[in-house]
């Protein structure tokens, strides 16, 4: 801030905000950690608390083994993941190996957060151009959970809002990304239909 001298009071030490100077300013992705890890989206650090307050839904467990057997038939395992520790990235809560197709799921989860899980690693195994660009492949698996889920009357809101714009989504990226997540999505809740 700009301050000056108050001339309008009596107090000769009395100041006052007479306006602000342009600072220069980082984006996150700019900078380097104090603690030595990794630069970029940090999303686990930002939806703890969103998953926490996720409601859980009575038919998740019922669901998580219906998109199990179905990544059966698209010839993708699932597999549980210890509760900490393993081979995955850490905090993360599953994740998808595109040389053995294989996703791992962590679980520590709630089963509703396995099912969300579980969509955002299937999101990545059916993404037709995985690999692209690491934001974007986040965006698009964590689109199409949110879909799936919504499909299923769960309603991870807060989890995905905040897992996308870790990643930088965009309005103009989502809408980019629409078709994409749709087709995949539609893939998915083919494991639904009777």
């Amino acid at each position: 801030p700009i301050v000056v001298r108050d001339t309008e009071s009596a107090d000769p030490k009395a100041r006052k905000v007479v306006g602000f100077r342009a600072v220069t300013v980082f984006d996150i992705r700019q900078t380097d950690r104090a603690d030595g890890t990794p630069d970029g989206p940090r999303p686990a650090e930002v939806w703890r608390e969103a998953i926490a307050a996720t409601v859980e839904h009575p038919d998740a467990a019922g669901y998580y083994d219906a998109l199990v057997a179905w990544a059966g038939t698209q010839g993708i395992t699932v597999a549980d993941a210890p509760a900490t520790g393993g081979a995955g990235p850490d905090g993360a809560l599953g994740w998808y190996d595109p040389r053995t197709r294989e996703i791992r799921v962590r679980t520590s989860g709630s089963p509703t957060q396995r099912v969300k899980t579980l969509a955002h690693e299937l999101g990545h195994a059916l993404d037709p151009d995985l690999d692209t660009d690491p934001a974007r492949d986040e965006i698009v698996a964590e689109s199409v959970a949110y879909v799936v889920c919504a499909t299923l009357g769960i309603h991870p809101d807060a989890v995905s809002t905040t897992y996308v714009t870790a990643y930088g989504a965009t309005s103009e990226a989502l809408q980019a990304l629409a078709g994409t997540v749709s087709r995949v999505a539609r893939q998915i809740e083919a494991a639904f239909a009777e």
